[in-house]
């Protein structure tokens, strides 16, 4: 019994933090921006011009680095969907620039589509593993702001009882003396009286 209760807790706690993990990866259904289709563009232009300065001196692997990274920094900034975006585009962007016919999406040797393929799918590997690098960071920064907060919480409670118990003790204090003293003179009733009054005073300053 024991065990079941402790899975249906585990469940239940696994279930509430699914949403928050994964709340990037399914941002990609808000629609694409203009800021975002630039900057995304950019990136994969940029990396062609710095692929066009390594070439010929470097090996087509070594280019097909500087692309990923492309892919790894836009999925870094935006969703999947411009993380995906920038893998077809890196793709298309190396096979047109570096690949034999150069300048054209033809293709003179069929293994080439299979580097392609590689290409992409790692591309897209890397785009969800980092989406969900940045989803977990942020479930760790809302629990760490939580953690934060409830103990500021705590502090504040604990200030505020503080600052309650020394007038309530003191108007404590005054009003049994008043209750189970009755000789007193006249005048420490009075003086218990003022310290009733002015401890309540206090309170509601």
């Amino acid at each position: 019994m024991n065990a079941q209760v402790t899975t249906g807790i585990e469940k239940s706690q696994r279930e509430k933090a699914r949403p928050r993990l994964y709340s990037v990866l399914t941002s990609g259904s808000e629609p694409l921006t203009f800021k975002s289709l630039l900057a995304t563009a950019g990136a994969v232009a940029l990396s062609t011009a710095v692929c066009r300065l390594m070439y010929p001196d470097f090996q087509l692997s070594n280019l097909i680095m500087v692309y990923l990274l492309a892919v790894v920094w836009v999925a870094c900034r935006f969703s999947y969907k411009e993380a995906a975006l920038a893998s077809l585009l890196a793709v298309g962007a190396f096979d047109f620039f570096f690949v034999l016919p150069r300048h054209t999406f033809a293709v003179a040797d069929t293994r080439d589509l299979l580097t392609f393929g590689i290409m992409l799918m790692v591309a897209l590997l890397l785009s969800t593993l980092t989406l969900r690098i940045r989803a977990q960071a942020r479930v760790i920064s809302d629990r760490e702001r939580r953690a934060e907060s409830e103990k500021l919480r705590s502090t504040l409670l604990s200030s505020i009882s503080h600052d309650l118990r020394t007038p309530l003790a003191t108007i404590a204090g005054a009003a049994s003396a008043l209750v189970e003293s009755r000789e007193l003179p006249e005048a420490n009733r009075s003086e218990l009286a003022q310290t009733i009054w002015d401890e309540a005073e206090r309170l509601s300053a």
